[in-house]
């Protein structure tokens, strides 16, 4: 996360324009953080037309019914997180991914 912000900065400053970023959100207690560091750095930025702002999360929501699957507590208060940024700014919010964490694959 440390270079979330240079890292915006840099593809603003590039001229091309973006349809999107895509950030995927880190393990531990900094996740839920992530997707307002995420959106300050690209209202900051200046850009011809503000791009959608994506997060992708592992585990914040239950995919089984019966509630037997452990769920990221992290991932989940950043899709609380994710859920006001797109009431507040929908001009830059583009969505949520969620990831299954049972379907790891290698390679």
């Amino acid at each position: 996360m440390e270079h979330l912000d240079q890292a915006v900065a840099v593809a603003a400053s590039d001229g091309a324009g973006l349809a999107g970023i895509l950030v995927l959100t880190p393990e531990g207690p900094e996740a839920p953080y992530l997707p307002v560091r995420a959106l300050q750095a690209v209202l900051k930025s200046e850009w011809r037309a503000p791009p959608r702002l994506w997060i992708v999360t592992c585990g914040a929501q239950a995919l089984d019914l019966h509630g037997r699957e452990r769920l990221s507590i992290d991932h989940a208060a950043a899709w609380g997180a994710c859920r006001v940024i797109g009431e507040e700014h929908p001009d830059v919010w583009g969505g949520l991914v969620d990831l299954d964490p049972t379907d790891a694959r290698d390679g």
